[in-house]
């Protein structure tokens, strides 16, 4: 009788011994497998984050996405192998595209306008069009606020090129940019107004030459 207890207790030890070890090679197969389940993760996220693989998954004749015209105003701002010129080219060329989403386009105006210095910003006003070709309300809000913060005769010349467009509420805007500098009130009379900016600019160049006389 006493032998069954040694017996029992015998079998009870052998199974806890045995369930430990398979406890111990489960674990270990875990930890050899975690590192390249989490290599195959990390491996994954890099392939979808790379940009030459979301370019690569556009087949040709799809549209252009939003995120690929951010992607070439943002390559072409930190690119340190494109010259400002070359760039601000870039970004007006996206300007004038009508394919590109509007808020788009006036991004890359945006940039556009931090890179044109006022001696060339005849450039600028170059791409406002006219009748039909007039760019869209957005863009001209865009160039005229700007003209705020530079000289009077691009502010004057760009409220010009405004008044015989279509935009009614940026009409007035510039009409009274005008009226403010050369008090003056001559309405929507594009003629007139160019004479007397012309007169404006052309006193303007007198004063600036007689100034610089003095100095020397």
């Amino acid at each position: 009788m006493k032998s069954k207890p040694l017996t029992i207790a015998v079998i009870i030890l052998a199974i806890a011994i045995f369930l430990a070890i398979s406890s111990n090679r489960k674990d270990n197969n875990e930890d050899n497998t975690t590192p390249d389940s989490h290599q195959t993760d990390n491996s994954s996220r890099h392939r979808s984050n790379d940009p030459r693989n979301t370019r690569s998954q556009h087949r040709p004749g799809t549209s252009t996405s939003q995120m690929e015209w951010e992607e070439k105003i943002d390559f072409v701002l930190s690119s340190d192998s494109i010259s400002a010129e070359k760039a601000t080219r870039t970004l007006l060329g996206i300007t004038l595209d009508p394919k590109a989403p509007l808020p788009i386009r006036n991004d890359a105006l945006e940039h556009a306008l931090n890179l044109v210095e006022d001696e060339d910003f005849q450039t600028i006003q170059n791409i406002m069009g006219t009748a039909d070709k007039e760019l869209p309300e957005l863009l001209v809000q865009t160039i005229l606020d700007d003209t705020l913060n530079r000289n009077d005769t691009i502010q004057l010349t760009t409220a010009l090129k405004v008044i015989p467009g279509k935009h009614t509420a940026i009409i007035e805007e510039a009409i009274e940019l005008l009226e403010f500098h050369l008090e003056i009130e001559l309405g929507t009379n594009v003629k007139k107004w160019t004479q007397v900016v012309d007169a404006y600019i052309a006193r303007q160049k007198k004063e600036e030459q007689a100034a610089k006389a003095n100095e020397n």
